[in-house]
């Protein structure tokens, strides 16, 4: 009886702690994003986790990504996007993922200070 007891409370710590909004949001961030307010200004984001950052349609920047996250004490899922600069792996851009669709995207900084970055699906 201890053993399913030990074996029922790992199965739901396990389910508990697998993400549900890791693969939606790897599949919703794929294509093209426009700044808003800057329509010059978009990042392109491939299923091969690569993002390119373009102004103007030059090419500025290439970074690989990934989406991660985490959970809090309450159970609420928080997810990340991490860019990582393709010729220079020390430059690190990390970003909460307040919110993404099909349609909208916005993105948290927290240095140097807490901001947004609104984005609209092109």
């Amino acid at each position: 009886m201890k053993t399913l007891i030990a074996f029922l409370l790992l199965l739901s710590t396990y389910a508990h702690s697998q993400s549900t909004l890791v693969p939606q949001e790897r599949q919703s961030i794929i294509g093209t994003w426009v700044i808003d307010n800057e329509t010059n200004n978009k990042w392109l984001f491939t299923a091969n986790n690569t993002c390119v950052w373009k102004l103007n349609e030059e090419t500025l920047d290439l970074f690989t990504y990934s989406i991660s996250s985490e959970f809090s004490s309450n159970g609420v899922e928080h997810t990340y996007l991490k860019l990582i600069k393709i010729n220079n792996s020390n430059e690190i851009y990390e970003y909460a993922i307040n919110s993404i669709n099909n349609n909208k995207m916005t993105l948290e900084t927290f240095e140097p200070k807490l901001s947004y970055i609104s984005f609209t699906k092109q």
